[in-house]
């Protein structure tokens, strides 16, 4: 009868001043998955929380609902290096790249002429391996992209658009071109990388809001939906009369999709989300509670995406 007591303490009293037991494990859990000596460490925590606490059952439910999850993502399809001729989507348009989808993701580099987000095209691709790290903590670029869901890169020797369809990146190219039309040239690189999480700035800027330590400001992170949240609380109240959480958090959510789920922001839109939920349902959540199942919650949407640095810094800091 274990399921019934555990859906009687979620609807009861869900682990308040708790879940930070779950986090810890979780984070053990994700790092013994790429440093084994870890793993001595997680077993430790087990034997610690099953002396100690009554929460040894769902932490576990929790660590293989996770490692099922993390083993269906390190599964991707790859296809045979070479020529390769198909039909594709542009789902996304970025500076030097176009991702392309087929059966997989593909990471085209640019060509002349311009596709947008949306376009349907039949092309030959020549397919090739992202290059496996020389060394020990060097870059390894084919781990970045598979936490995109990018499983390998092309260069494009021909291609021809044979129909369209609208996505929620086509919107935000659309937005882009109408602002970049208005805007003069530098007013619409802050707006592209403040609102659109673009960031064309040239070198020597980049380097000197590094060198100032404000370089996050140029990133869509917490701090900016934070913003829009507040102005979109304030708008509600001030034009509809009404409360304005649900109306802010239903926007920012298509928000989020058509900047394709930038990770800081998703952290900080899932602590707004639990937050609200929190107040609503009067259950007495800690913030260190919140931030805690939106670590879980993220872990189990892109496990691979937990190892970036865009993710470990956020949580860091928060």
């Amino acid at each position: 009868m274990y399921p019934m007591k555990l859906w009687n303490a979620l609807k009861n009293k869900p682990y308040c001043n708790e879940v930070h037991f779950f986090l810890f494990a979780v984070i053990l859990c994700m790092i013994s998955l790429h440093h084994p000596l870890f793993f001595l460490f997680l077993i430790g925590y087990l034997v610690f929380i099953f002396r100690r606490t009554n929460l040894l059952i769902p932490i576990l439910a929790i660590l293989l609902g996770l490692l099922f999850f993390s083993f269906l993502s390190s599964k991707t399809k790859s296809l045979l290096e070479g020529e390769v001729t198909g039909v594709y989507e542009v789902i996304e348009v970025e500076e030097k790249y176009y991702v392309l989808k087929g059966s997989v993701k593909i990471m085209a580099y640019k060509i002349e002429g311009t596709l947008i987000p949306g376009d349907v095209i039949e092309a030959t691709l020549n397919i090739y391996d992202f290059d496996e790290p020389s060394y020990a903590g060097d870059f390894d670029s084919k781990f970045y992209y598979a936490s995109k869901g990018i499983t390998q890169r092309a260069s494009i020797k021909t291609w021809e658009v044979i129909g369209h369809s609208t996505k929620p990146a086509t919107i935000k190219y659309y937005f882009l071109s109408f602002y970049k039309e208005i805007l003069g040239e530098q007013t619409f690189l802050y707006v592209q990388a403040l609102i659109f999480g673009v960031k064309n700035f040239d070198l020597e800027v980049k380097e000197a809001y590094s060198t100032l330590y404000i370089a996050h400001i140029l990133a869509i992170s917490g701090m900016h939906l934070l913003f829009f949240y507040q102005v979109l609380l304030w708008m509600a109240r001030k034009l509809f009369q009404i409360e304005g959480s649900i109306f802010a958090l239903i926007f920012l959510a298509m928000y989020l999709l058509v900047l394709n789920f930038p990770i800081s922001a998703c952290r900080a839109y899932l602590f707004l989300l639990f937050g609200t939920w929190n107040k609503r349902a009067i259950l007495r959540y800690t913030k260190l509670d919140i931030l805690s199942i939106s670590f879980i919650v993220m872990c189990f949407l892109n496990p691979l995406g937990v190892y970036q640095n865009s993710f470990i810094l956020s949580y860091m800091f928060s």
